[in-house]
Formats: structure tokens, sequence, C-alpha cells
């Protein structure tokens, strides 16, 4: 090879020429900024499912407090009453000998969910009454 050629090759532009940490520290930038990208879509995708379970999750609330109020009125002794006399069955409320009283303590130290029971004090004695059945 002559001098001339080979001084003509190193004239040569080679294009841009990054020195290999300048690389490397772009491909990383590059890569976290994709991560950053990806897990912001993600969150966006979970923000939408939760607000969309939110939704969901009063409705079927709602819904379950109107069927439990629904089931306060069935329940109730005056409407318990009309529903016997609408279907024409003979039924009466028992005589008082024939009520057995549980107490309250034993009721609740064999209950299988202690939160779920009632106040019993409250449910077998409405106010002002002496705790008697309804007539």
């Amino acid at each position: 090879m002559s001098r001339k050629a080979r001084k003509n090759r190193m004239n040569e532009d080679r294009g841009l020429a990054l020195p290999a940490p300048l690389t490397a520290l772009l491909a990383v930038v590059a890569l976290a900024g994709v991560f950053v990208v990806w897990l912001s879509s993600r969150c966006e995708n979970l923000d939408q499912a939760i607000r969309e379970m939110q939704v969901k999750y009063e409705h079927l609330e709602q819904m379950a407090r109107q069927e439990e109020y629904k089931l306060t009125l069935m329940q109730s002794p005056q409407n318990l009453q009309a529903l016997l006399d609408r279907h024409g069955l003979p039924m009466v409320w028992p005589d008082e000998r024939n009520i057995i009283r549980v107490d309250t303590h034993l009721y609740r130290q064999f209950a299988r969910r202690p939160d779920d029971i009632p106040d019993l004090e409250l449910a077998f004695r409405p106010e002002g009454g002496t705790g008697d059945v309804p007539r």
C-alpha cells in the first residue's frame, strides 16, 4: 500500500464515533425510559380495573342493603301475620308458657360467628315491653 492510500483512509469520515461507556449509558437510559413507559401503562390499567371493581362493589353493596331492608320488612310480626292470613294458614303465636328463653351468655358462647350475633337484649325485649311475643 502506498503512503497516499493509507493517508486517504485515515482522513475518511467514518461517521459518528461514540466511546463505549457513553454508548452503554445511552442504552441504559433508553431501557429505563422503555421500562418507565411500560410501568406507567401497567399502573393505568390497574387503576382502571380498580375503579371498575369499586363501581361493581358499590352496586352490589347497595343491592345487599336493599335485600336486607326487604328481609327486615318481611320478618316484622305484622307482615308475618298478614302473609299467614293471605295464604289461609291458621297459625297463632305461642303461649307464654311455651316460649323458651335462652340465656344470652350461653347463646354467645355457642354461636359460630360472634360478630354476627345481634344484641339479644333488644331482640327479645321490644321497646317498653316485657319481652312478650306480640299477639
